[in-house]
């Protein structure tokens, strides 16, 4: 069942029998829906349950109800049906609908308690002047200030709240940028410029580095070579955070060639030749073998290795030198080849970055590029040149982009070769707030294109009720579509089939669905969950994600509108994919029935700017999209924020996200990814606030003052999302009579009975058929008379037995206590039979 039976005790105060607005009830609320309240309590439920029968009722009440059944034999307390089971199963769609509902109805209930206590005596004589002078009045209603919604003490309080969050979040490492350099500097005399620059400008690049990335930990390492015959090939600093030990390693580096003496097989004493190659295979071999971090605290470390050279490796395949001018013309004696040196650092995750200085490296530069190259790793190659004053320089921005570089693959940037877009990365992927997400594109099976509508192997026709986000939970036609056989892509929690639209039965359609593309579009994805169970395959959960997409679609209208348009014209606007919600109802797995449908996003322009777990891409092409959810936080007053921000340039000049996730103050919606001001507090601990974000005056957790609380209590600048999509149609959620018409209460709510005395009757007035008889008045313990089997229903009145009285309920005059109701007055309030007084 999808609703509470219409209950005929609604509308009468409990204490005294008389009529009450159900607003003063319910502590200022209007029109109180009766599926919100529990047949038990007569109160709004606050976490409602469904028994084996289908009724709801609330948690507290219907378990207490349980515990006092006698004899073992449960009840339902509507039906008076004997029950097999006392499970009881969570009701989160109406769970949801209620704190909708609540929310709404709380701002005016709050405005009108504020009122009346802040100017009782004002509230008087205006009353007064309306009856007397109504025109002056209606002026003084117009001059009337707006009423604050929110407590500026309030606010600041829950600021100051999710300032610590933020706080907690980076003492934990989330935002943390742990970074391990490595400097592979060729230490021989033609160096030394470059060795005077690096000691000079070490210290210039730290604090660069700290400026531009506040968060970053940073650790370097030098490894300072020559050839292999030198006396010292190799000068080593492991890893060290500490500056002053860099400086002192840097100070006592010196730019040399001291070749070794060896004897020969006479005995005589023999310098080695010094050529041109220089020993930069095992100082890659080295830095390959240094001690890198994987993770601090559960963060990646982004690893970095520049080299500075101004000769080529050994072997004449990576230089032009003659061979006799290559003391090992046939490469590395010790049988090292550095192509493959630089494969194994580019799978240990080191970006390595090549500062060249002169044209004699270029042949050995090409192989190694060549060598390192694989989808989006690159090595990078710095013109340094004769100028070692753009050391510094040069260190700073190839540090950063490999930071930037590092966050794009871990967020699943552009550049993956993936024909599969939006289900690379899934918002229900959920991360420990403690941790940076894993490298993307987890156990992915690739295609290589997209499949083309004519194909020959698209799997047999199924037949679906189609779904919108406007239609109001209610299906609005019926789509015949084909599979592939096999997900083109599979990530953690989701796999993504190539669908085809074979054609499209509307029942009804209106102009709001006309707008959504994905009705018209022929190929489209198919998104199914791998896990089972209602919380990833029920319709709840799917229309949570399908909310998602509402509010994000809602906020970048407004993002194009006031900032996109009037701030910077050179913003690209943004528009977010709208789905739609497939119904399989004919296949025979339950976990299979509810699928979300997308359009198909260009995969080549795919690309990720962060995510739920405190992950932000740092490039600045990406500075936008980090920007708009920013303003999403400050825009919606600190009450929600789109995250999970990814999506593809589908169209030229335009922006196209998908999978959005919305981290709302409310945790009962947006579905299971809502982390609610956790995700919001991941975000700002690994979010650097650029120049857009300076420009639109965006303020960040913990900077609320005074004023700013006072405009927010008012609501000034807040934009309001549209309301939550409905799991269920209207019309389904409200009782029906018989005949399938609305049901309606009755017109005037009920007084208490009079109870008929005990002595006018001797048998039971319930039903008909019931001949149980009465006994003749007997003393009992003192209490005089007593009449064994004898009851009053509280509702109606009449004398029952005790077969055709077991129902227990709360009654508007029984001051909140559990009374005995007759099986006449139950089957009345499920609409079997008429009421018996009616």
């Amino acid at each position: 069942p999808t609703h509470t039976p219409p209950r005929i005790s609604l509308g009468v105060d409990a204490g005294g029998g008389g009529p009450v607005d159900r607003g003063q009830r319910m502590g200022g609320e209007e029109n109180v829906p009766d599926r919100f309240l529990c047949p038990i309590s007569a109160e709004v439920m606050v976490d409602p349950h469904i028994n084996v029968v289908g009724q709801n009722y609330e948690k507290s009440a219907i378990t207490q109800w349980y515990a006092r059944a006698k004899g073992g034999q449960i009840t339902d307390p509507v039906t008076n049906q004997p029950l097999k089971s006392d499970l009881l199963i969570p009701n989160h769609s109406l769970r949801s609908e209620i704190s909708t509902w609540k929310r709404e109805n709380a701002i005016e209930a709050q405005r009108k308690r504020e009122s009346k206590q802040k100017n009782p005596a004002g509230e008087r004589k205006a009353r007064n002047l309306a009856v007397e002078k109504p025109h002056r009045a209606k002026a003084l209603q117009r001059k009337k200030p707006v009423a604050k919604h929110k407590q500026p003490s309030l606010l600041l309080q829950s600021d100051r709240e999710l300032f610590s969050k933020v706080e907690d979040s980076k003492r934990r490492g989330i935002g943390s940028i742990p970074i391990d350099v490595v400097f592979v500097v060729d230490c021989t005399r033609s160096m030394s410029d470059y060795i005077d620059a690096a000691k000079t400008q070490v210290q210039s690049v730290v604090e660069g580095l700290k400026k531009k990335f506040s968060r970053a930990l940073l650790r370097i390492a030098v490894i300072g070579y020559r050839d292999i015959e030198d006396k010292r090939p190799r000068e080593i600093l492991p890893f060290t955070d500490d500056l002053s030990a860099l400086q002192r390693f840097l100070g006592g580096l010196q730019a040399k060639a001291d070749m070794r003496e060896t004897k020969t097989e006479s005995g005589e004493t023999r310098i080695a030749k010094l050529d041109e190659p220089e020993d930069l295979t095992g100082a890659l071999h080295d830095a390959n073998c240094a001690s890198w971090r994987s993770k601090r605290n559960n963060v990646e470390v982004t690893k970095v290795a520049i080299v500075i050279a101004d000769q080529p490796c050994h072997g004449v395949a990576f230089h032009n030198y003659p061979r006799e001018e290559d003391n090992h013309p046939d490469g590395d004696p010790r049988g090292r080849d550095p192509r493959q040196i630089v494969k194994r650092m580019r799978q240990k995750n080191i970006n390595l970055h090549f500062f060249r200085i002169n044209p004699q490296t270029d042949k050995m530069l090409e192989l190694l590029q060549t060598a390192y190259r694989h989808r989006q790793w690159e090595l990078h190659a710095h013109n340094l040149g004769d100028d070692a004053k753009l050391f510094a320089k040069f260190c700073i921005e190839s540090i950063s982009r490999s930071i930037s570089d590092e966050s794009v693959r871990r967020l699943g940037g552009s550049g993956l070769g993936r024909s599969a877009i939006s289900l690379l990365r899934r918002k229900r992927e959920f991360l420990s707030l403690v941790s940076i997400p894993e490298p993307s594109a987890p156990n992915m099976e690739e295609s290589a294109s997209t499949p083309s509508y004519g194909d020959q192997d698209w799997g047999n026709i199924e037949r679906a009720d189609v779904y919108t986000a406007r239609s109001g939970g209610r299906s609005i036609g019926e789509m015949q579509v084909r599979l592939k056989p096999a997900p083109f892509a599979k990530g953690a929690m989701r796999a993504a089939f190539f669908m085809k639209n074979e054609k499209m039965c509307y029942k009804f359609l209106d102009m709001a669905d006309s707008k959504v593309r994905a009705l018209n579009e022929p190929l489209l994805v198919y998104k199914t969950a791998l896990e089972n169970g209602a919380g990833h395959n029920s319709k709840e959960a799917v229309f949570g994600d399908l909310n998602c997409h509402v509010r994000a679609l809602a906020m970048a209208e407004e993002w194009n509108k006031r900032v996109a348009l009037r701030v910077d014209s050179h913003l690209i606007p943004i528009e977010v994919n709208e789905p739609i919600v497939l119904y399989f109802g004919g296949r025979r797995d339950v976990n299979r029935r509810w699928v979300m449908v997308e359009r198909i996003l260009d995969h080549r322009s795919f690309r990720k700017f962060n995510n739920n777990g405190g992950t932000c891409d740092l490039s600045d092409e990406a500075e936008a999209m980090n920007c708009f959810s920013h303003w999403t936080w400050c825009a919606s007053g600190g009450e929600y924020m789109v995250l999970d921000v990814q999506g593809a340039m589908n169209e030229p000049g335009r922006m196209t996200l998908t999978d959005p996730q919305i981290m709302h103050t409310d945790r009962t919606q947006y579905g299971r990814g809502n982390l609610g001001n956790e995700g919001v507090a991941a975000f700002f601990a690994g979010h650097e606030c650029g120049r857009l974000c300076k420009l639109l005056g965006l303020r960040c957790p913990g900077s609320m003052d005074i004023k700013a609380a006072e405009r927010l209590s008012k609501e000034e600048g807040v934009i309001k999302g549209p309301e939550s999509v409905p799991v269920f149609a209207k019309e389904d959620l409200l009782p029906k009579n018989k005949d399938g018409t609305m049901w309606k209460p009755p017109p005037a709510p009920m007084a208490p009975p009079k109870w008929i005395p005990d002595g006018d009757v001797f048998r039971c007035q319930i039903r008909s058929e019931c001949v149980r008889n009465f006994g003749a008045p007997t003393s009992f313990e003192g209490i005089w008379p007593f009449r064994p089997g004898r009851h009053h229903c509280r509702l109606c009145g009449k004398i029952a037995c005790h077969h055709c009285s077991r129902s227990r309920q709360k009654t508007p005059w029984s001051k909140g206590q559990i009374v005995r109701v007759c099986d006449t007055c139950v089957a009345a309030q499920q609409g079997i039979q008429e009421p018996p007084f009616s």
